[in-house]
């Protein structure tokens, strides 16, 4: 696949999830301020279509811009060239960060444990 379709692709599900966050923006907004929410098109809510139009502008903006497009397809590019760990390195990997933080959780309770005790002591006895 080219770097261009998968810039296209990410930048599709970025305008997306923008969409979906600006709508829930805008209905809060809209029960914020007492602002009817109407439904246009029979299921259409006014929320919904001007977080589709504002994802949309700010989507079609940015693509269009040569200096945010150019970095982008870069970024794309030097991923390719990343070198992925195989499939048994990423699970001795795993081990390492569970078992760490296993052993990080006993040391931090114990700390806490110890600390919960010493100022009940102290506390108890003034």
């Amino acid at each position: 696949m080219s770097d261009r379709r998968v810039l296209g692709f990410a930048w599709l599900a970025l305008a997306i999830l923008t969409w979906l966050v600006l709508r829930d923006f805008f209905q809060w907004s809209f029960a914020t301020f007492d602002i009817p929410n109407q439904r246009y098109l029979g299921s259409f809510e006014s929320s919904s279509l001007l977080g589709v139009a504002v994802s949309a502008v700010s989507a079609v903006a940015t693509w269009k811009h040569k200096t945010i497009y150019e970095f982008c397809l870069e970024t794309v590019s030097e991923t390719r060239q990343v070198v992925w760990p195989g499939k048994n390195e990423t699970r001795e990997n795993t081990v390492v960060v569970v078992v760490v933080s296993v052993i990080m959780a006993l040391i931090l309770g114990g700390f806490d444990l110890v600390w919960a005790k010493l100022s009940n002591f102290i506390l108890g006895a003034a």
